[in-house]
């Protein structure tokens, strides 16, 4: 899969950050306003923008699917000044590794390898008399390992003896990957084994509020449920105090010390297994995949996970879990 995009400034303030200080009103000043004349990483203006500069290392950054081979994105070199350049001028464009400091949010960054992206115009010409020019970087998503936390700072390293703006001369990529997995889902679920610890036994219902769905590995998906506000595996109850039914859904609560890590075949978009994510604390809770279930999976077609899995523990019978996820929305 290939994304092509080109990044305006309105694009940024969900996707990435840039390297300037200079606002009028919601937009970019015009750079063609000053004097000298210098060369910047910038934008066209008339975009709605949050503005940049190294302030806003943090507000942002690009995310991909995980299996995607490339991602094109596409920068502007700018000539700004109220006097232009008679002949061409060439922006050597490079990696700056010192600028991962300019970060202020407690992330330890790692500069991205240079296997994972290629500068595809490495050196960018603004014709004589032009004020912008493009440039364009390659990302393979596919060759990021999405356990590291990269960012890519991009800047001039040389405009043929023309002035670089000191403030607008760094655009931050820091990418992110998805799996294919990772999304917003409404849950149906379904389990038995543990009525006589008030869980409902044998109903379907549906869970009240979402479930997340978070990349971890590029195959793996962590779990986060949205009625609790939690990473604990959710259940139905019955209404054991009254002797209700226990196949009637009396309320909605969670397991301590159990939290459910999805893991899948790529290959095949079987669910492989599932792990609890959380420490034992003394109960020796773990989940492990149904093996009377054979056919738990991830349909790419209709974005639905079928998953059966058992929920352990010493001292009780295994409590079996029916997962229906179906996607909602991208996180």
């Amino acid at each position: 899969m290939k994304l092509n995009r080109t990044i305006y400034l309105a694009a940024f303030g969900a996707t990435m950050v840039l390297g300037s200080c200079l606002k009028e009103h919601d937009t970019n000043i015009s750079t063609e306003d000053f004097s000298p004349t210098v060369v910047s990483l910038t934008f066209p203006r008339g975009n709605s923008t949050v503005n940049s500069g190294k302030q806003y290392f943090n507000s942002a950054g690009l995310q991909y699917s995980a299996d995607a081979a490339s991602a094109v994105e596409t920068f502007l070199i700018k000539l700004g000044g109220a006097d232009g350049f008679g002949s061409d001028v060439v922006a050597n464009i490079g990696v700056d590794a010192t600028k991962i400091a300019d970060n202020t949010d407690g992330v330890v960054y790692e500069l991205l390898p240079d296997s994972t992206y290629e500068l595809t115009t490495p050196s960018v010409t603004l014709p004589a008399g032009a004020r912008t020019a493009e440039g364009k970087i390659t990302f393979h998503p596919n060759k990021i390992d999405p356990t590291h936390t990269y960012v890519l700072p991009i800047v001039i390293k040389d405009a043929g003896g023309a002035t670089i703006a000191s403030n607008i001369n760094t655009i931050y990529f820091r990418v992110a990957l998805k799996n294919r997995y990772d999304g917003i889902y409404t849950l149906r679920m379904r389990h038995t084994g543990w009525v006589a610890n008030g869980i409902a036994d044998n109903v379907a219902g549906a869970f009240p509020k979402t479930i997340v769905l978070t990349t971890n590995l590029a195959n793996t998906v962590t779990h986060f449920n949205t009625q609790f506000n939690s990473e604990l595996q959710p259940a139905f109850t019955w209404d054991q105090a009254g002797g209700g039914p226990t196949n009637v859904i009396k309320d909605y609560t969670q397991f301590g010390a159990a939290s459910p890590e999805y893991i899948f075949d790529n290959a095949t978009n079987k669910l492989i297994d599932v792990r609890n994510t959380i420490p034992d604390d003394g109960r020796a809770r773990t989940f492990k995949l149904n093996p009377a279930v054979t056919d738990s999976r991830y349909d790419p077609t209709a974005k639905i996970i079928y998953a059966a899995y058992q929920l352990t523990q010493t001292g009780r019978p295994n409590l079996l879990i029916f997962d229906t996820l179906t996607y909602s929305k991208s996180r």
